[in-house]
């Protein structure tokens, strides 16, 4: 696929994704009497999104021909896909936030290090930086925000 066509098809998608965002915007007031409502800043970022949007479309479809985009590790990329997904298909059933990230950060980061063996030293890198990342998103979102995830 050409660099022009596969710019135009995210443009396209992130246009969708803008117009989706604006739609849940609206569902907010936008401002009271003197204030600005919580419906303000989010109707400005889809606003602001579409409109770039609309300008890369516009731009790309002026460009001429360029070169093509070779993803050389297309596994790992579909790879990565399929357990994003399922780490979000279990996060919705079953819940635990915390224990699936961890299971899904040590297993995508496992599988992205394979190429440097399964050691110990190894293992305890990729275990140790999943239960640093879930640790600090724990202590930011449950303990200083008081958000339960």
């Amino acid at each position: 696929m050409s660099e022009r066509y596969a710019n135009m098809i995210a443009y396209i998608v992130l246009l969708i994704v803008a117009v989706l965002y604006l739609n849940t915007a609206y569902g907010f007031d936008s401002s009271t009497s003197n204030t600005i409502g919580p419906g303000y800043f989010p109707k400005l970022l889809g606003f602001g999104l579409a409109i770039f949007c609309v300008i890369g479309l516009i731009t790309s479809f002026r460009q001429k021909a360029s070169g093509k985009i070779i993803i050389e590790n297309m596994k790992m990329v579909l790879i990565a896909i399929v357990t994003t997904i399922l780490f979000l298909t279990a996060w919705y059933y079953i819940g635990n936030f915390y224990i699936i990230t961890f299971v899904f950060l040590t297993v995508l980061t496992g599988i992205f290090r394979k190429e440097s063996g399964f050691n110990r030293r190894n293992i305890l890198i990729v275990t140790g930086s999943s239960f640093f990342i879930v640790g600090t998103i724990y202590l930011l979102f449950d303990v200083f925000m008081k958000l339960n995830m």
